[in-house]
Formats: C-alpha cells, sequence, structure tokens
C-alpha cells in the first residue's frame, strides 16, 4: 500500500478519535463541510490544536497539511504523524517557496491541502494578516477555496501557556469559492475575501458573548508574549505566578478565566498590552538584552540536529548569537519563531535554532531583527 493509499484509508480512523479528544478536553464543535473535490483549505491559526480541530469538518475528505518543520523532529511522534497524515513541512525563517511548490503540485494533481495562512499562531488573539502567496495558491492552483475559522482557539490553548483550558470552541467554513469563481478575480481581491472570512478577535468576542474559559496557572508563562512593563517600561522583568503577571516595580495584575486582566489598568486585554510594547519596542532604542538557559543547533534538510553550543543569548552592537556563535542582523535572511521557545533562522543557506530552555521571551529578539531589516530594505514584513 503506498503512502497515500494509507493517508486515506487511516484518515477517518483517526479523526473519530482526534473527536473524542477534542470534546472531552476542549468542548470542541463542529460543522461538517459538504465538499468532495479537491480544494484549498485555508483557515486562521488560533492555536497549537488547530490542525485536529479543522481534520473534524474534513471526516470524508482527506487533506495533506502544511506544517512547520519542528514536527519532523520529534522521535516517535514524527514518525506517528508521518505515518497517519500526509503533511506537507514548512522551514519557518526561510522563504518558504519549497512548501509553495509542494502545494501547487498537490492541488494541480487533484489533491486537498490545508494551510493555515498566517504562518504562525497568534500571539494576541486577533487574527494576523494572510501570506500573499496564499492568494496565488487559490488562484492558479485549479482547486476549490475553503475558508475556515476556528473561534475559541486561543483562549484554550494560548501559545504563550503552559496549561490548557476548557471552555468553548467552534469550527466551520465560513467560504466555498468554486474555481470558476476564483478565475474571475484578481488576487487582490482573492486575498481580501480569505482575510475577511478569516478574521478574529476574542476581546470583542468575549465582550459580546463571555465564555469563561477554566484552567489552572491561567498566568504562567504570559511573559513569553509580553516583554515590556507598562508601568516602570524595562525590559525582561515580567514574570508569572498562577493567575498572575507580576513585575519587581510592583505591577500585579491577574488573568481572568474571561480572558481580561484585573484591574483593567494600564490594559484591559493581551491585545491592548502588545500593540503598546511593539509600538514602544520600535520607536525606543533598546541595544542590548539577553537570555541565560538557551541552546544553538543546526537543522540538517533532513530533519536533523546538531547542538554547537549552549548558555546566553545576547543581543548587542547590531548582532545575535550565543557564546563565540554570533551572527550580524543584516546577514540573517530570515527568521521565525516555533510556538514560543525557539527562534529558526537562515544564515548563509544554512538552518539554525535557539530554544530556550526556561520561559524566556524569544520575540524581541526577531523584532530586533525586523528592525534592522525595516532600516536595510524598508520592508518590515515579519510577524512577531
Amino acid at each position: 500500500m503506498n503512502e497515500t493509499a494509507r493517508h486515506r484509508r487511516l484518515w477517518g480512523a483517526a479523526c473519530a478519535v482526534i473527536n473524542l479528544f477534542l470534546k472531552y478536553r476542549f468542548n470542541y464543535t463542529y460543522e461538517e463541510v459538504p465538499l468532495t473535490t479537491p480544494c484549498l483549505v485555508v483557515a486562521n491559526h488560533s492555536c497549537s490544536c488547530d490542525g485536529m480541530m479543522l481534520a473534524m469538518s474534513f471526516r470524508k475528505h482527506h487533506l495533506h497539511f502544511v506544517t512547520s518543520e519542528h514536527l519532523f523532529r520529534m522521535g516517535f511522534f514524527t514518525r506517528a504523524f508521518r505515518y497517519l497524515f500526509a503533511l506537507i513541512p514548512r522551514k519557518k525563517g526561510s522563504s518558504g517557496m519549497d512548501t509553495a511548490m509542494a502545494c501547487m503540485r498537490k492541488l494541480r494533481a487533484g489533491e486537498s491541502v490545508c494551510i493555515f495562512g498566517e504562518g504562525e499562531t497568534t500571539w494576541d488573539g486577533k487574527t494576523m494578516p494572510i501570506f500573499s502567496s496564499v492568494g496565488t495558491m487559490a488562484k492558479y492552483g485549479g482547486a476549490s477555496l475553503v475558508t475556515y475559522r476556528i473561534e475559541g482557539g486561543y483562549l484554550s490553548v494560548p501559545r504563550w501557556a503552559r496549561h490548557t483550558r476548557r471552555g468553548q470552541v467552534h469550527g466551520r467554513a465560513v467560504g466555498i469559492y468554486s474555481p470558476e469563481e476564483l478565475k474571475g478575480m484578481s488576487q487582490e481581491e482573492i486575498m481580501n475575501i480569505i482575510n475577511r472570512d478569516l478574521a478574529v478577535d476574542v476581546w470583542q468576542q468575549q465582550k459580546d458573548a463571555p465564555v469563561a474559559f477554566k484552567g489552572k496557572a491561567l498566568a504562567e508563562n504570559l511573559e513569553t508574549a509580553l516583554f515590556l512593563c507598562p508601568k516602570c517600561n524595562r525590559l525582561g522583568t515580567l514574570c508569572t505566578k498562577g493567575d498572575f503577571i507580576l513585575c519587581s516595580c510592583g505591577l500585579n495584575l491577574r488573568f481572568t478565566e474571561h480572558g481580561f486582566f484585573e484591574p483593567a489598568t494600564p490594559f484591559e486585554t493581551i491585545a491592548q498590552w502588545d500593540e503598546w510594547q511593539l509600538r514602544q519596542f520600535d520607536e525606543g532604542d533598546y541595544p542590548s538584552f539577553s537570555d541565560d538557559w538557551v541552546t544553538f543547533s543546526q537543522v540538517s534538510d533532513d530533519h536533523g540536529t546538531t547542538n554547537i553550543a549552549h548558555g546566553r543569548l545576547m543581543f548587542s552592537d547590531g548582532s545575535i548569537g550565543v557564546e563565540g556563535h554570533r551572527f550580524p542582523l543584516d546577514q540573517i535572511t530570515d527568521m521565525g519563531i516555533v510556538r514560543a521557545d525557539r527562534i529558526i533562522f537562515t544564515f548563509e543557506d544554512k538552518y539554525y535554532e535557539w530554544i530556550a530552555k526556561k520561559p524566556r521571551c524569544m520575540r524581541k529578539y526577531v523584532l530586533a531583527w525586523n528592525k534592522a531589516k525595516a532600516r536595510q530594505t524598508g520592508d518590515p514584513t515579519v510577524q512577531t
């Protein structure tokens, strides 16, 4: 039995088991997608379980999932995933051209592909802009386009969180567009439709129809997403304990089951805080910062990993590195974050990663690189 036939045969059984888990763990509900022809499914990326959630709506329709390359380096779990599902790897911190071409080949061969068009899970509960290459796939892939939205995923499995929560999560197709419809649209019109259909603002939803997402230590590891204290404006001084985020300056906020801060000043939501800190970082002067307990490795084309160094990751004097392995920002061609704890980047056509072994905010290093790239090219396109 070839790989595609095996995946098709196992698809329904795997979805049945996953469905029981999602219903029990997250109170997940979904709407089936009544489509039998090849399709490109484009979804918002609210949490790490999005792929499993979306699959429930396509239990009768086999999908090839575009997934982060790091999933191909997880030993037994990688072998299990690859045996059960059809995966297309995408290297974060690289151009992604190989992945786009692989998707086009699948679509033109009559297969269906699922891609999370933001490229990474949301940090703040709002949908990020979709990569323009997705519009190219939709227009020229020759398949139907399905826009799929998951609501409630962010507060169930926040990207930054240590623990999951149980509230209400729902997945559904927002729009189904035929190949004939897509041919009559410009790429810009297709992108506008995708961004419109996938837009989610969890904070407005929680104000309109509040849902409690219950769990333990609700704020723990939030300092991996938030790195600037709004009270003292210092970088890297935040920490979390249980339901609280704290700073040595006296900041003390509780993160509630509904996702809001108490008290609601200076910010009521993570999105408000994040918008402020991104603006402050972009406009401010932060010449150096560092974090210890970071491992530096090289990743090979066959997904092997070679550890090179372990120690303090430092940004200063226009470069980033661990120990004696430093890289000028203007010579790093691409950079991205996987989950909340690792940065993956490309330097001289080689693929590397820094992994934080303890909760650390790795975002600020990507922001520093993005500022350098913006000064160099005038094109600040990195999502962080």
